[in-house]
């Protein structure tokens, strides 16, 4: 398993409080989000990594609507090989697995903005609350207490529905549950720099999210 849902532990904890590729894009265009979809997906990605995300994520477009240009670019802000795609199946989970009692599938694609990762990750579970396995990338992105901030915000996500983006206070985490056509549960979580630090707005990041979700129907 990867470093995405590596730190299960805090997540499987918090469980209980939730019951990329530039190019033309947009809804229509692509097959809608499903775990199966998601699953397929990471298979693509490979046990390794790709230099591809296989979203329809158009970075491009995202950025120049929030005033970012050319500034969002491939990669982490210290990887050399422009990796951009990490994922998960987690369909059909060992018992001792983060996914064991939610199946699912994750998608990473990371990008950088100066010395921010911005990442977006695209998660799906046959149940709700799959984003419960992204609680410790929250709180590492955030910088968000585990009590006060952090199990809130992450409650907050439950109650929200498909396409309505829910930001933490420090501005630099945003979930979107994204719709399906079937049963499963898809959400995009995206995080901009690092304990609650960021170069960006939170309105640049909350639009950010919003575009890419959009992007992601």
């Amino acid at each position: 398993m990867r470093k995405s849902v590596g730190a299960a532990t805090l997540a499987i904890a918090l469980v209980g409080l939730v019951g990329c590729q530039s190019g033309e894009s947009g809804s229509g265009d692509h097959d809608a989000l499903s775990v199966e979809r998601l699953a397929l997906l990471a298979d693509g990605v490979g046990k390794g990594s790709s230099k591809d995300c296989p979203l329809p994520y158009d970075v491009a477009k995202a950025a120049a609507k929030v005033g970012l240009g050319n500034d969002i670019v491939p990669g982490a802000p210290d990887d050399q090989d422009a990796v951009v795609a990490t994922a998960e199946n987690g369909t059909q989970p060992e018992k001792d697995s983060a996914w064991a009692a939610n199946p699912g599938a994750l998608v990473r694609c990371t990008y950088h903005v100066g010395e921010d990762a911005l990442k977006i990750y695209t998660i799906g579970g046959r149940k709700p609350g799959v984003v419960s396995l992204l609680v410790p990338v929250m709180q590492q992105a955030g910088g968000m207490d585990v009590s006060s901030e952090l199990a809130p915000y992450v409650e907050e996500t439950k109650k929200a529905a498909p396409g309505e983006a829910v930001q933490s206070a420090g501005g630099n985490v945003v979930t979107v549950p994204l719709s399906t056509d079937d049963a499963d549960h898809v959400a995009m979580v995206l995080t901009v720099g690092n304990m609650g630090k960021t170069s960006l707005k939170p309105g640049q990041i909350l639009e950010l999210a919003k575009t890419f979700a959009a992007q992601a129907e």
